[in-house]
């Protein structure tokens, strides 16, 4: 079934603009309204259109204890430089402020936080989780539940 931005709109009740200003991250529309169309979006597993939409991808970085330097620095910026010319738009995010990926619409998230977050990850979103840190299983696991 070919679902479209019109459809979501209905669904949500809401414009076909306000659910193209939400999943393009837009700040133009009210975050109730923001929560409501990707939460439907995610529960309806709203088909985005990788064309139209930007890729956005979440980097879970650890800002505490002084962690953003050396060599973290280093895997923190050729990530980030790789996913820009790749032309993915990079939401930076804490990885105390996971909450936040609420309001983007993100495809998934790349974590160099030394936390463990997978058991949080796959409670909260049903979204690609690939771990570059010593809290997974080993210093390259992945993981995707992507469909």
């Amino acid at each position: 079934m070919n679902r479209t931005c019109a459809d979501l709109a209905k669904k949500c009740g809401v414009s076909t603009a306000t659910v193209s200003r939400v999943l393009n991250n837009s700040r133009l529309v009210r975050r109730e309204t923001r929560d409501w169309v990707l939460q439907v979006a995610r529960e309806t597993g709203f088909p985005i259109d990788r064309k139209r939409t930007p890729f956005t991808v979440a980097v879970i970085c650890s800002i505490q204890r002084g962690a953003f330097g050396g060599y973290f620095s280093l895997i923190h910026s050729a990530v980030v430089q790789a996913l820009s010319k790749a032309n993915v738009h990079v939401e930076l995010v804490s990885d105390e402020e996971l909450h936040l990926l609420d309001e983007y619409a993100i495809w998934g998230a790349i974590n160099l936080s030394p936390l463990p977050i997978a058991d949080f990850w796959s409670e909260n979103f049903n979204l690609p989780l690939v771990n570059v840190s010593g809290a997974a299983a080993s210093p390259y696991w992945s993981r995707s539940d992507a469909r």
